[in-house]
């Protein structure tokens, strides 16, 4: 009898029933429609960061509080055994896709063409690898569009990527063709002579890596200065193939992204090959927690 009565109540005012369901099929449709976008933007945010920076970062102990006074000397020195370590988990090719090392570091970068000078914030990688990283799709939202890619080769360890705010810092927007990016302004006074800024003993070390990047006669070229492992200056050139907007202005007046191999001589010198991170991709977020068991479980045996 209840339901009776409800029943004919609704069709008795058919107007007051009608909108009273379309107010109820909007917010419905409302709810399930922010439901979705909210998900789209995190799947997109989390793209974005597992395309960059991975699932899993593997350290050596002690660099997370460490690590950040002195790099060099907690850097994982034999990083292909632990690579090989990692990949002989059980279960891994079903989880994990990608493994590679990184380094990250900082220092001053340098057009003396021009005295101009900026700290930067450095990244070392392999390009292949990267590349293959930054095709991560794990939610199928950008199949439509293919994957970014670093540009840089392998085969290739002179050349290098860094933010539009640090070449218009250092005076290479004519060199590289960079719209909405101003030349560099005149100087006041009497101009100084090119490499005035430079001083000498980073001169000297600046002088060494001048063979390597000769074969890249007049393309834009920085000197990236830092310390070495063992408190030294190191210096190292670095052929600028392009610049890349970054998405904070800060990142993008100092953002530097180099071959692993130019980022290990600039780091710890000569044929010193270490890295400070492995970073692992998996094919899925979901097995983010039980691979990261595993991996405690292996580091413990």
């Amino acid at each position: 009898m209840t339901f009776k009565i409800a029943f004919r109540n609704i069709l008795r005012n058919r107007r007051r029933s009608a909108m009273a369901i379309l107010a109820i099929a909007l917010g419905g449709a409302a709810i399930v429609l922010f439901g979705e976008y909210a998900g789209y933007v995190r799947a997109g945010l989390e793209t974005s960061a597992v395309r960059n920076v991975g699932h899993l970062t593997v350290f050596r102990e002690g660099y997370s509080d460490y690590g950040a006074g002195n790099p060099a000397g907690f850097a994982i020195e034999d990083y292909p055994r632990v690579i090989r370590e990692i990949q002989a988990v059980p279960e891994r090719a079903s989880a994990i896709d990608i493994i590679t090392p990184t380094i990250s570091l900082t220092g001053i970068a340098g057009n003396f063409d021009v005295d101009a000078s900026k700290t930067f914030l450095g990244t070392g990688f392999v390009p292949s690898d990267r590349d293959r990283m930054l095709r991560w799709d794990g939610y199928g939202i950008r199949r439509s569009r293919p994957g970014p890619a670093t540009g840089l080769r392998d085969d290739d360890e002179l050349r290098g990527v860094v933010g539009v705010g640090l070449a218009r810092v250092l005076g290479l927007c004519q060199a590289l063709n960079l719209s909405d990016c101003p030349p560099w302004p005149a100087p006041h006074g009497a101009a100084a002579p090119a490499g005035a800024a430079l001083p000498a003993d980073v001169a000297g070390l600046a002088a060494r890596e001048l063979p390597a990047s000769r074969e890249r006669a007049g393309a834009p070229r920085l000197d990236l200065l830092a310390a070495s492992a063992g408190g030294a200056p190191n210096v190292v050139n670095l052929v600028v193939d392009r610049a890349e907007a970054q998405g904070a202005r800060e990142l993008d007046d100092s953002f530097v992204a180099m071959h692993l191999k130019l980022a290990q001589r600039l780091l710890f010198g000569g044929d010193d090959h270490k890295a400070l991170a492995i970073v692992i991709q998996l094919h899925r977020t979901q097995d983010t927690r039980a691979v990261h068991g595993r991996l405690v479980g292996l580091f413990h045996a």
